[in-house]
């Protein structure tokens, strides 16, 4: 194969420009099978008490180190922690700035945190503007 070691620039391709979970803010255990709740309440800021209510768990899971991702919270789980991964790299790396975003209330989304958008169903249209901010979209040319 005397082209395979000629790779132009545009041929490069990282995960993340395909969408791929990087889990870069730990929500995830390293399988991506399960949630790490106590990762999440440190990110977060919010107590056991709200952050069961908004994932529908019982409290005490909140104190477990993970916690199986049941099919009605795998898709807003996972819609998280790409939103995070991209914001994250839309930071520079910044994880402390990548936390105040997710939680602040934004007006893009009609007041509702990144967090909260995750959770109510817009998860993907927040990870679509992401992309379109980091100019992996068509029409992101600006």
């Amino acid at each position: 194969m005397p082209n395979a070691a000629r790779v132009t620039s545009a041929a490069r391709i990282t995960a993340s420009d395909l969408g791929a979970i990087q889990n870069k803010m730990g929500f995830l255990s390293e399988d991506y099978t399960k949630l790490r709740p106590r990762v999440l309440m440190k990110a977060t800021g919010l107590g056991a008490a709200t952050l069961s209510t908004q994932l529908g768990q019982v409290r005490t899971h909140m104190y477990r180190e993970e916690i199986p991702l049941s099919t009605r919270l795998k898709k807003c789980v996972l819609d998280l922690v790409q939103t995070t991964d991209l914001a994250f790299e839309l930071f520079q790396g910044d994880l402390e700035e990548t936390r105040r975003w997710m939680m602040l209330p934004n007006t893009m989304l009609f007041g509702q945190s990144p967090f909260e958008a995750c959770f109510s169903g817009k998860g993907a249209d927040l990870i679509t503007w992401l992309n379109t901010r980091l100019n992996r979209l068509p029409g992101s040319a600006f």
